[in-house]
């Protein structure tokens, strides 16, 4: 018999790949996680969290931490405008955007996967892999030598310039770099006031995000050099330049501890899956970071992925579990791939024509609300949706959405949970009883055999209090006698016969 070094092998020990190992090791799965860096990056490529990343957070216990480090903001911007998107009116217990370093965040997961009995091999280099049938055999080389280790299952979270999705033979499909962003962290002793972080003109636009101890993140977009390929490393005297250049002043920049470039190329993996080997994150797919989705894309695409692993691993579910996150989340990426575009050439139109553009749809996002909440819905990743899921009368909105962190009336003696996101168990569905138990859920799970993979709840909704909800769906959830949330937060079934529950279920594994 085949000997395993761990049943699921991850390789880069970023945000997506952190998340992935914490969220295997909470459902019982062997996993370990390598990475090529001897230690944690001190540079922050990403400093937004999501609300829909948030919400996930949320499930494991990690939201008041995350926030209390971080700075939340209510509205966010789209294409550098200066109309704000406005987040306060979204469904969701966190209506805004939490700017926090990404180092900070990654902190976080770091420390929740050490206390599930995990951690990080560094300083391994991953250099290539053999698939077979059975197993996946993973080249490496650490200081010690090189050496080699077998898992069942290889994840690819190495990023954009992926050794995993390249020994696997997945096509990276898209666009190479046109348009060059500088960055700087830096010292800024005339920075912009404090209400206009992001300054637009017909040169170009400039972007200041602050960071702790008094430093800035500077990012700008000079339409006079953006298609030029600067000199690498690159020289403080470009950024400063380009900044000078842009707003008739430097901003009193001083004292860099990183000046660096973002291109805008875009890449979308041709597939999540090949054999045994699996991407996430900036491994399947890659796009300027315009609007801060890039960790939350890649969180959500490790939240998706664990539960079919843990699935096939745990529960021997079919393969085409797996095949189904492909199925699921590059539709996604490729969402976003598509609201980037159209940011970037908002951006980088030039000219008076192009800074006309960027004006007027500044307007039309505060002359038509419904058009602005509907790209803070795209933007904070609340409004994804897997399949159809039509239901016995036609399609139902609420399946395949996120369930709705529900309010509960607590039981008499002050138990059980009081939301509906303290019910969430790494890799395992939730059957919530909405009618306090009269349908009796544990039983049905029970004599179907699914007690592995599923935990029965018995609630009963609190009324008047639940979350904020578009409001045909929030009276179409008052009134649901039971509900089938996945492992990632979304609605897979609503009725009250429970068999259809089950049949659902196994419908979607088996």
């Amino acid at each position: 018999m085949m000997d395993f070094d761990t049943d699921v092998l991850i390789v880069g020990a970023g945000p997506v790949g952190t998340w992935l190992a914490a969220e295997l090791a909470a459902a019982g799965v062997g996993v370990r996680l390598l990475e090529a860096r001897t230690g944690r990056s001190a540079w922050s490529r990403g400093f937004t969290v999501q609300p829909r990343t948030l919400e996930l957070f949320d499930t494991r216990g990690l939201a008041d931490s995350l926030l209390a480090a971080g700075q939340a903001i209510g509205s966010w911007h789209f294409a550098l405008g200066r109309t704000r998107l406005d987040f306060t009116g979204l469904p969701t217990r966190f209506p805004s955007v939490l700017l926090n370093p990404q180092v900070a965040t990654e902190e976080l997961m770091e420390r929740r996967l050490a206390e599930l009995g995990g951690g990080v091999t560094r300083d391994c280099r991953v250099t290539g892999l053999r698939q077979h049938p059975d197993r996946v055999e993973v080249l490496t080389d650490a200081p010690v030598g090189p050496g080699q280790l077998t898992a069942r299952y290889v994840v690819g979270c190495d990023g954009a310039h992926s050794t995993v999705r390249t020994a696997a033979g997945i096509p990276f499909s898209g666009t190479e770099t046109v348009t060059t962003t500088l960055t700087g962290d830096v010292v800024l002793d005339d920075p912009p006031p404090s209400g206009a972080p992001i300054l637009s003109c017909e040169a170009g636009v400039l972007l200041t995000i602050p960071l702790p101890e008094g430093r800035h993140l500077v990012g700008v977009i000079d339409h006079s050099t953006m298609h030029e390929t600067p000199p690498a490393p690159v020289p403080f005297a470009h950024l400063r330049a380009a900044v000078e250049r842009v707003v008739g002043s430097d901003l009193g920049m001083r004292d860099p501890r990183r000046v660096a470039t973002v291109g805008d190329a875009g890449k979308l993996a041709d597939t999540y899956r090949s054999g045994r080997v699996l991407l996430a994150g900036d491994a399947a797919h890659m796009h300027y970071p315009m609007g801060g989705q890039g960790l939350n894309l890649g969180v959500q695409d490790a939240h998706n992925l664990a539960w079919r692993l843990t699935a096939v691993l745990r529960a021997g579910a079919a393969g085409r579990v797996l095949d189904d996150y492909t199925s699921e989340r590059r539709p996604v990426a490729a969402g976003v791939l598509a609201d980037v575009r159209a940011q970037v050439a908002l951006v980088t139109a030039t000219g008076l024509d192009g800074f006309t553009l960027r004006r007027r749809f500044d307007a039309l996002l505060t002359e038509y609300p419904a058009l602005n909440q509907d790209l803070a819905a795209r933007l904070s990743q609340l409004d994804v949706r897997y399949g159809t899921f039509e239901g016995p009368d036609g399609d139902d909105p609420r399946l395949g959405c996120r369930a709705p962190d529900l309010t509960f009336t607590p039981a008499p003696d002050g138990s059980g949970p009081q939301r509906l996101f303290e019910t969430a168990r790494p890799g395992r569905f939730t059957l919530l009883d909405l009618t306090g138990g009269s349908l009796h859920a544990d039983r049905a799970i029970a004599g179907a055999g699914l007690t592995e993979l599923v935990a029965t709840v018995a609630v009963t909704p609190a009324p008047d209090a639940n979350p904020p909800m578009d409001p045909a769906l929030a009276k179409s959830w008052s009134t649901a006698p039971a509900a089938l949330i996945r492992p990632d937060g979304h609605t897979a079934w609503i009725g009250d016969d429970l068999g259809q529950a089950v049949d659902t279920l196994r419908s979607q594994l088996f």
